[in-house]
């Protein structure tokens, strides 16, 4: 059942990167599921990341209270049903789950050589899009970017990212709407 359910989720929440914001969003309608969440705290990608203050963390965002406070840690040996990574460089996550997903994101119409170096190299990103069960990207610019890379396009899901829809109502349009 939907209550058995255990979802791995690597990435970025606590700094203010886009990144962190993309996960709470895709998050934000699973809070209200049946699913037990579990976060593993990806390490930032640049060490200035360090130096933000816990007050610019998306994670104090009222609008993901409900969110956070179902938020379990990851634990070690535990088994998930689905894990989904979101972070640069994407990886496999450790943790032992029978699906598995990542998040990748082209700018430049491909992935860049910046990125494969990132991911360690062709033969390690070639590893790790031969282990994921499914690529999601935000767009269908990204799919064709990513597909440039040989992967098989099954793989490859375009998840938009999430938005709320109240940020771009006038307060008289929220106020008719609730």
């Amino acid at each position: 059942s939907m209550s058995d359910l255990k979802l791995l989720i690597s990435g970025w929440f606590k700094y203010p990167h886009s990144f962190s914001y993309v996960n709470l969003e895709q998050l934000l309608p699973l809070s209200d599921k049946s699913i037990d969440l579990y976060v593993d705290h990806r390490a930032p990608l640049f060490t200035n990341w360090l130096s933000c203050q816990s007050s610019e963390s998306p994670l104090r965002d009222p609008r993901y209270k409900k969110l956070v406070s179902k938020l379990k840690p990851a634990i070690g040996g535990k088994f998930y049903d689905a894990s989904f990574d979101i972070a640069v460089p994407p990886i496999l996550s450790p943790f032992n789950s029978s699906r598995k997903s990542c998040f990748m994101v082209s700018e430049y119409g491909m992935l860049s050589k910046e990125y494969i170096k990132l991911c360690g190299g062709n033969d390690s990103f070639r590893s790790l899009a031969d282990s994921i069960d499914v690529i999601f990207t935000p767009s269908e610019w990204s799919k064709q970017a990513i597909l440039k890379q040989d992967i098989d396009p099954n793989k490859i899901k375009v998840l938009p990212h999430g938005v709320d829809r109240k940020s771009f109502l006038t307060n008289s349009e929220v106020g008719e709407s609730s």
